[in-house]
């Protein structure tokens, strides 16, 4: 299995990366600058901004999994790449703090993570929401 890593060299990625070249997992990690990042030796770092969509053409290629970090700006067209690169599951990074009743619409959760659940939801490619690296 080859899994791509948002947010690979953060707190919970780099947790992520780990566990999952432990399982012989093949990983992939993404980075704004992959030449000023550290990985674990068999890492595949690759240059992308889930800011900036445009720069994530092919590193969704030959993948098939992906954890997800929540970037609420862009995430309906980071999913859709994601969908049409065929990659078969998505595992997206949020809170358990994400509310869905109608007194969320101020609420922190709600408004960074709840806009990324629903667009993976709606990908039909959703694995766990995970908060660590223990859902791998």
């Amino acid at each position: 299995m080859r899994v791509l890593v948002t947010g690979a060299s953060g707190t919970v990625g780099s947790l992520v990366v780990r566990r999952l070249l432990d399982r012989g997992a093949a990983v992939r990690a993404l980075s704004r600058d992959p030449a000023r990042r550290i990985f674990p030796k068999g890492v595949d770092p690759v240059e992308g901004d889930l800011e900036r969509p445009a720069t994530l053409d092919g590193v969704f290629d030959d993948v098939d999994a992906v954890l997800l970090y929540p970037h609420p700006e862009t995430a309906e067209e980071v999913v859709d790449r994601i969908r049409r690169s065929g990659v078969r599951r998505i595992v997206l990074m949020s809170s358990a703090s994400v509310r869905t009743d109608p007194d969320a619409e101020h609420d922190f959760g709600h408004l960074h993570h709840r806009p990324v659940e629903e667009a993976v939801e709606r990908s039909g490619r959703s694995g766990p929401t995970c908060a660590g690296a223990s859902s791998w």
